[in-house]
């Protein structure tokens, strides 16, 4: 099991022995990825929330990787609404564990690991807290690791900003109405809609502002039209005299690819079946850290603006919220057909927020 959180660890292994489990703790992704190098457990318990790498990002890892993908994987979250359930199937879990878990829940997804793996005897978890006996029958145990992860944005001043927004998007819907405008792709649409929604703010506060462009796979998302777009932005909400915060969030889409971690993945032909892609996910956006996200154009024209004026830019991470949902996987589902969901939740939004 990895981690950070005592408590959870104690938790979940002591569910996992009640069931004859013994269970390997890890403390991070990155060494459960060094862990499966020289391990071949039955199942794993990923959680979502870790310092490091997220739990989805080492699950896309695992199942890219020939050694590892047959093995059995449930996310282990406190994140129960169906889109995080659908995203952690694109990813390949099998299913999502709830922090607030039942001894039956978790008897269930070890019968499913036990079917999977079609092993005949019951699951066992290795657990790092005790050593574990080399010499012990492969048939006598199954290693169960669960990740616990707490996804980190690496910037402090960002995670409290986002709850600020939260915060004052919250009040906004309460007192106000809220309108919210989505820009066409069309750039002349784009910027009538963008004149629409600038022109609200003036006539009530907390007003929220949207407008929203799609990136296209292994392009870097902070750079050339969206940093176009949040300069057009700007200077329509600075024209208006608007104060308050500019956000800029960043969301992943998961697309459907052919290739492989040592030589790279490429959007796969629109007509390849859904069940021959190599690789549902986005591992281009998976391996890019907050800063890596930004152009150098990008980082620039942030760099030069006054963090103390009307208008404050705010970037966040939106993670795989989806815009679009994705076709159930039918055997007659094309990556073409997939593809265009990926297209749509791969992108960035813009949301301006009237200050109080």
């Amino acid at each position: 099991m990895v981690d950070d959180s005592r408590a959870a660890r104690v938790v979940l292994s002591r569910t996992l022995e009640s069931f004859g489990v013994v269970v390997d703790a890890l403390e991070s992704a990155e060494l459960a990825l060094d862990y499966l190098q020289h391990s071949q457990p039955d199942v794993i318990f990923m959680d979502y929330l870790l310092t490091g790498m997220d739990g989805l990002a080492a699950v896309r890892i695992i199942k890219a990787n020939p050694a590892t993908r047959h093995i059995p994987i449930f996310m282990y979250s406190s994140q129960q609404d169906p889109a995080f359930a659908q995203t952690a199937r694109v990813a390949g879990a099998l299913g999502v564990l709830s922090k607030t878990f039942k001894n039956t829940d978790v008897a269930n997804l070890l019968q499913q690991a036990r079917a999977a793996n079609q092993g005949p005897s019951p699951p066992a978890v290795a657990y790092a807290m005790q050593p574990v006996n080399p010499h012990l029958a492969r048939a006598q145990r199954i290693a169960v690791i669960a990740l616990t992860i707490a996804l980190a944005l690496g910037i402090g001043w960002l995670m409290y900003s986002n709850h600020r927004l939260q915060q004052q998007l919250a009040k906004a819907q309460a007192q106000h109405k809220v309108n919210i405008l989505s820009a066409a792709q069309s750039s002349s649409s784009s910027r009538a809609a963008l004149s629409m929604s600038v022109s609200a703010v003036s006539q009530a506060n907390h007003v929220v502002v949207q407008d929203s462009e799609t990136v296209p796979y292994g392009e870097v998302p902070l750079a050339g039209s969206r940093l176009e777009r949040l300069k057009s932005m700007l200077n329509a909400l600075q024209a208006r005299g608007f104060k308050g915060v500019l956000r800029v969030e960043v969301f992943t889409g998961d697309f459907c690819l052919q290739g492989n971690m040592s030589g790279g993945y490429h959007i796969a032909p629109a007509e390849l079946p859904i069940k021959q892609c190599d690789l549902l996910g986005n591992p281009f956006a998976d391996v890019l850290s907050v800063q890596q996200r930004q152009s150098a154009d990008f980082a620039s024209f942030i760099a030069s603006l006054n963090p103390y004026g009307a208008i404050r830019i705010q970037l966040a991470d939106g993670g795989r919220q989806l815009a679009m949902s994705y076709p159930p996987q039918s055997s007659g589902l094309t990556a073409g057909q997939w593809n265009l969901s990926a297209a749509r939740n791969n992108r960035v939004e813009f949301s301006a927020i009237a200050a109080e």
